[in-house]
């Protein structure tokens, strides 16, 4: 959906992260479509009973079973006017429709500024009701059994003046952008009611044919498969588009302009053909700046690489259709993706699109609060696109969305978790925030694959989507997903997908992470003492964080702590003296990281270097004192006022032999001058620290 350009890379090694993890070659070869009597509900409604927390769905007591819509839109194409009469089409739609409940008394469907003429409920005139407060509510005589099928047709006439749903833009407007007269609909996220009659909720999917009559010279561009356009011997042309897989209402779309038709193919691994239809204005085929025939060109070649990831390509065809102006910069229309004209030149858009016919249209949110799962995976997507030319490239991609997630963000507290509450008003709810829902969604993905390993990872998420096919989701059912394989693959993990879910996924935030190494060395050995910590004021995070420790001549050695409380301390054996560290060295963790220090001595150990204290000067916080000895000694590290006065006890015991840290809350102290003094046995040693604000 609304797509910011991103380039991607593909896979980094398989992460050490993952304790045990098991081969799969689990692969997805599904149908094109299903029948219209499968319901889009029926994944969903077993699924749920396993969930840890209750569902969002706000379910109605039917389900849509199919949809066959019929557009007028012959007025609105042979005019140069875009308001008034121009925009007044007129619509049917016939559902098929399966009663869930019992006594029902009327059936409620979404419509906004549609004037309804006529409903014939199974072969019956009934009363007409007109929409309040966009609902159409249509009683019923007698009250349908549960399961019983209803055909209900609802002949309507569009009547909103403005660009909502229904587009209607004359050539030459937007100063010359739009190369030809244009309409065009547009669903995301609850738009659909503005232009047809619905149940225009994500949950509920149906099997779609759109039927739209157009003046001959004019090109429709649906989802599914066209027909052969019938001429109506008037100087119109009947296009019909029908799509056998469920969609959702909000990824039903109908194009109409005069266009360049042009198309191209991508061959499944079974052989199979899947055509590629593409629609764009002539000047923008082969043209400058914009040129559709060459930047359309890697699309079988980013469906391949999709298809080896998440499975194979799901539907019966792909395509891609101009419109201009348009809301989005893009929007994934199932098999149908609309594209803004800028977006002719952008490979991470065209990647981003398309990969949401797996992550959004194959299977679908099922509430607005699980949106982050596909603006996240598609986003994540344009990584993997990036990756095929290599790390490098996978790293800068994802490096991009780390800083629109972190800018303005850097302690974690002023962007909202990437699940929240947003059904009652996707819009108004900054449904479309990029910094979480698209930013940091990718990153879920993204850290997700390095704890788990490949071998793990796109197995995991190829059984989900296959598991849910055709359907939608919510976020509790892709956790309950991902615990099903990793339990039924003997799966160990250093953190288990539930937690990792609710500390990523439900509640705001990233790790702000600190970290001080206090050296020492025993017989040209070398043992590095780190204190790693957590300072966010959000929750604690757990997760594995590596350390690389760099010596003088670049030497590099990687360990590993699994931070899950806001501070540990781990001493590891280094075959050099190291003279810096980096938190995260590869990337693997969305963070920021506020400082590091490396503290100590090497092989020599002079007095002078067996107390250091860091930081000094130092303002109200925490300051670190790293002490390296030969040898365990019975001892104290205490803290003085310059007047000798003793104010703190940081350690008494047994001092242990190699590098210690002892740390120094310095919050409740007034600002000046201390001296912390060490007594190891006979030997004192002191050291002045200053504390200011």
């Amino acid at each position: 959906m609304k797509t910011l350009v991103a380039s991607f890379f593909f896979l980094l090694a398989a992460s050490t992260w993952c304790v045990a993890q098991l081969p799969s070659t689990l692969d997805i070869n599904c149908e094109h479509g299903h029948p219209a009597y499968v319901c889009s509900q029926s994944h969903h409604a077993n699924a749920v009973l396993s969930l840890s927390k209750p569902t969002s769905i706000m379910r109605r007591p039917y389900d849509v079973l199919s949809y066959d819509i019929e557009l007028d839109w012959r007025i609105a194409l042979s005019t140069t006017a875009t308001t008034g009469a121009a925009r007044q089409y007129k619509g049917v739609n016939t559902m098929r429709i399966r009663i869930d409940s019992a006594d029902i008394t009327a059936i409620e469907l979404d419509a906004a500024n549609l004037q309804i003429d006529r409903i014939i409920l199974d072969d019956s005139e009934i009363p007409t009701t007109q929409p309040s407060a966009k609902i159409l509510t249509i009683p019923l005589e007698t009250a349908p059994t549960p399961g019983q099928e209803l055909t209900l047709r609802i002949e309507y006439i569009h009547m909103n003046g403005q660009n909502a749903g229904f587009h209607l833009y004359a050539k030459g407007s937007q100063s010359g952008a739009v190369l030809e007269r244009i309409a065009y609909t547009l669903g995301a996220p609850d738009y659909a009611r503005y232009w047809m009659p619905c149940n225009d909720n994500a949950y509920d999917k149906a099997t779609a044919r759109i039927t739209v009559v157009v003046p001959q010279e004019y090109t429709v561009a649906c989802n599914g498969l066209p027909s052969t356009p019938i001429d109506n011997g008037n100087g119109s042309f009947t296009h019909v588009w029908n799509d056998t897989a469920q969609i959702a209402t909000y990824l039903m779309v109908a194009h109409a302009s005069i266009y360049r038709h042009f198309t191209d193919e991508y061959q499944r691994q079974d052989g199979e053909k899947i055509p590629l239809l593409y629609y764009v204005w002539e000047e923008d085929y082969e043209g400058n700046p914009y040129n559709a025939k060459e930047k359309f060109a890697p699309v079988p070649d980013m469906m391949r690489h999709f298809s080896e990831r998440f499975g194979e390509y799901p539907f019966s065809k792909y395509g891609m259709a101009v419109a201009m102006p348009f809301t989005y910069f893009a929007m994934e229309n199932q098999t149908m993706t609309t594209l803004v004209r800028a977006a002719i030149n952008n490979e991470s858009t065209i990647a981003h699109e398309l990969s949401h016919q797996w992550l959004g249209d194959f299977v679908s949110p099922a509430t607005w609060n699980d949106i982050w799962m596909n603006e996240g995976g598609a986003t994540y997507a344009e990584a993997l696109w990036a990756e095929r030319t290599g790390v490098e490239q996978y790293r800068e991609a994802l490096a991009d969305k780390r800083g629109s997630y972190l800018s303005n963000n850097a302690d974690g507290t002023k962007q909202p978790p990437c699940y929240r509450d947003l059904d009652s008003n996707p819009i108004g709810n900054d449904i479309y925030n990029y910094a979480t829902t698209y930013a940091k969604g990718a990153w879920v993905y993204h850290m997700l694959r390095q704890i788990t390993g490949d071998t793990v990872f796109f197995p995991m998420l190829r059984s989900f989507l296959n598991q849910y096919a055709y359907s939608t989701a919510e976020t509790e059912n892709m956790i309950a997903s991902f615990e099903q394989y990793i339990a039924t693959n003997n799966i160990v993990l250093p953190i288990s997908i539930r937690t990792f879910f609710d500390e990523w996924v439900y509640k705001k935030g990233h790790p702000v992470y600190e970290a001080t190494a206090a050296v020492g060395s025993n017989g040209g050995q070398f043992a590095a003492t780190v204190l790693l910590k957590q300072t966010q004021p959000t929750q604690v995070f757990a997760m594995p964080v590596d350390i690389a420790f760099i010596g003088a001549n670049d030497e590099q050695a990687v360990h590993t702590i699994f931070l899950d409380e806001r501070e540990k301390q781990e001493t590891f054996e280094l075959p050099f003296p190291p003279v810096s560290i980096k938190v995260d060295p590869d990337s693997k963790i969305l963070c920021t990281v506020k400082a590091t220090a490396v503290t100590g001595v090497g092989e020599s150990q002079e007095e002078n270097n067996t107390l250091q204290v860091y930081p000094n000067p130092a303002t109200n916080g925490i300051v670190q004192v790293s002490l390296v000895l030969p040898a365990p000694v019975s001892g104290s590290i205490e803290v003085y006022t310059t007047i000798g006065e003793r104010v703190a006890v940081l350690f008494e015991g047994t001092l242990p032999a190699g590098p210690y840290l002892a740390t120094w809350d310095t919050s409740s102290f007034p600002t000046g001058m201390y001296v912390v003094r060490l007594n190891a046995g006979a030997k004192r040693i002191l050291r002045k620290v200053c504390i200011g604000k």
